[in-house]
């Protein structure tokens, strides 16, 4: 017998997540989000506060995400918070130093001096990378489910994408056709969409990656508090309109009741509670976990694939002295300067002076036969990265520069002052190689290739909004993931006896 119900459960507290329940709860659904024991934004350790990841907003280009900032009454408080970057990044490779300046006079200077030899094609490709995040924000502005399952849906979809030129553009489509395929500009192009989305970058078609190098190049933007801030406003969006959130309870089973969702088990209390829509956020993996039959999803599966881990992110946090990093280095640098043309880059995000140190967050991806079958890859990972970000910094490796070097996902201590001291973890427990953020393959990709997974599950009622739905739009794909699993609970509350009795907008 359940103790309580709600309209909609939502299975963990990401940013898709975060966003879903924020929406349903506005338009006048009861909701309930748990955690699902997601570790924090950041972690302590050796008296430092230290983030598990890093890295800007990156879709206030997006029609989606002003919509949706309006319809929740944050987009007068993001624009206090949130200032523009400019450069909007920098990349670094072997003679090659590049800034993406926000500024059309101060770029143009800069692809003289750097690629003044190709300056028609660079800018011609520039241009391309414009016009395609146009005709995508006309497209965004309308409301269609990503990706579309039902025959409306896809009719829907067809109509909004005919005559745009989409079709043109997807598959082996390449903006840079007119450069040779060692040219520096064409990693210029491709560095930010490999590390900024959730998709395999060997996936990545040139639709995908000229949208998401746009998001770097025109609608990134660093929020005061960064994205736990508006993780944050989300959970407050939520509980102002009679919701929910249950950070620290998780639900350890499904439930379902002739082939629909009747609600979920909570771990700790087994208390069952009843719920018309369960909404997860969380990956395929952990969504398996919790239905009592996966062979339900099986049918999915064999028509679409199942999604395949590819790829790890991996971070190294490196704190150093204040001064030792160039005053002309951006805050946001995307490098490669090994003699290893295949090694994976790296994305350093700078972090503002403090207390006489400055915080280094460094990303990479770590392919996953890597971490799976060479046990000591991990473990050799953040010498590999100290060595590329000497390469980047001059002088940083030498004398008391450094005074932390740690990650939280290769299970070594953290390493203290110019002597590297161990110093270990008082929360082992959340650190090692699972906490690291999984990047997938999809045998089948639909949505103009930016989709993945559809909303609607095999149970019915029991949706996804997550990494898996809009996994090649990084950022971006989650505010299109939230807005689809709140128009697909919207439609089927119509004219039904819900607590919601109406469907809101509000534009500010």
């Amino acid at each position: 017998m359940t103790a309580s119900s709600y309209d909609a459960i939502v299975l963990g507290s990401t940013l898709p997540g975060l966003l879903t329940g924020a929406l349903l709860s506005r338009r006048g659904y009861r909701v309930l989000v748990l955690g699902q024991h997601r570790a924090a934004n950041t972690y302590e350790i050796a008296g430092y506060t230290l983030p598990r990841e890093r890295t800007p907003f990156l879709a206030a280009h997006c029609p989606v995400a002003r919509r949706t900032m309006s319809e929740l009454a944050l987009h007068q408080l993001f624009r206090r918070k949130a200032s523009a970057m400019d450069p909007s990044f920098q990349v670094a490779l072997p003679g090659v130093r590049f800034d993406m300046a926000a500024e059309p006079e101060l770029l143009d200077a800069e692809i003289v001096r750097e690629f003044g030899d190709v300056r028609r094609p660079v800018g011609d490709a520039l241009r391309t990378v414009t016009h395609v995040g146009e005709r995508l924000d006309a497209l965004f502005e309308r409301e269609l489910t990503w990706p579309p399952q039902t025959f409306f849906e896809r009719r829907e979809f067809a109509r909004a994408t005919a005559h745009q030129g989409f079709r043109e553009r997807s598959g082996d489509w390449d903006p840079l056709d007119e450069l040779p395929r060692d040219h520096a500009f064409r990693r210029v192009l491709q560095l930010p969409a490999q590390l900024g989305t959730g998709i395999d970058p060997q996936q990545l078609d040139g639709q995908a990656t000229c949208r998401v190098f746009e998001a770097w190049w025109k609608g990134a933007a660093h929020i005061e508090g960064g994205m736990g801030w508006l993780e944050d406003a989300l959970r407050e969006k939520i509980v102002s309109h009679s919701g929910s959130v249950q950070e620290r309870d998780a639900a350890e089973q499904v439930l379902v009741k002739n082939g629909r969702i009747a609600g979920v088990r909570v771990h700790d209390t087994e208390e069952d509670i009843g719920a018309d829509y369960v909404i997860a956020s969380g990956t395929i993996g952990e969504l398996l976990r919790l239905v009592p039959d996966r062979g339900v999803f099986e049918a999915l599966f064999e028509r679409r694939g199942e999604p395949q881990p590819r790829w790890f992110r991996f971070t190294l946090n490196v704190v150093v002295r204040a001064g030792c990093v160039p005053e002309g280095m951006g805050c946001d640098v995307f490098a490669a300067l090994g003699d290893d043309p295949s090694a994976a880059p790296l994305y350093v995000s700078v972090g503002p002076v403090e207390d006489d140190r400055q915080l280094l967050c460094v990303q990479t991806l770590i392919p996953r036969r890597d971490v799976e079958d060479r046990s000591e890859r991990l473990a050799q990972e953040r010498e590999r990265i100290l060595a590329e970000l000497g390469r980047l910094v001059p002088f940083l490796l030498d004398g008391d520069r450094l005074l932390l070097v740690d990650s939280p996902h290769d299970g070594r201590d953290a390493q203290v002052g110019a002597a590297r001291a161990p110093v270990a973890s008082s929360a082992p427990w959340e650190r090692g190689p699972a906490t690291m953020t999984t990047l997938y393959g999809y045998p089948v990709r639909d949505g103009l290739g930016f989709c993945g997974l559809p909303t609607r599950t095999p149970i019915k009622n029991l949706l996804l909004a997550g990494p898996h739905n809009v996994p090649a739009l990084g950022m971006e794909g989650a505010f299109l993931a939230a807005q689809s699993a709140a128009r697909v609970v919207g439609r089927r509350g119509r004219g039904r006896t819900l607590r919601s009795r109406a469907w809101i907008k509000t534009e500010l």
